[in-house]
C-alpha cells in the first residue's frame, strides 16, 4: 500500500509540483508545516526509487 501511495505522489502533479516557496505553510491555519512534509515525501519517493 504504501509503494502505492508514492507511486500517486510521484506523478507529476504530485509532490514535484511544489517549488518550496513556503506560502502553504504560511497560509495554514493550523500551523502545519507543510512545505516540510512534502520535503519528506520527496526524500521518501527518492529512496523508493534508489
Amino acid at each position: 500500500a504504501a509503494e502505492v501511495r508514492l507511486d500517486i505522489l510521484n506523478d507529476k502533479e504530485g509532490v514535484w509540483r511544489c517549488r518550496t516557496t513556503f506560502n502553504c505553510t504560511e497560509a495554514c491555519p493550523r500551523g502545519i508545516e507543510v512545505t516540510k512534509a512534502i520535503a519528506e515525501v520527496k526524500q521518501a519517493v527518492l529512496r523508493g526509487r534508489a
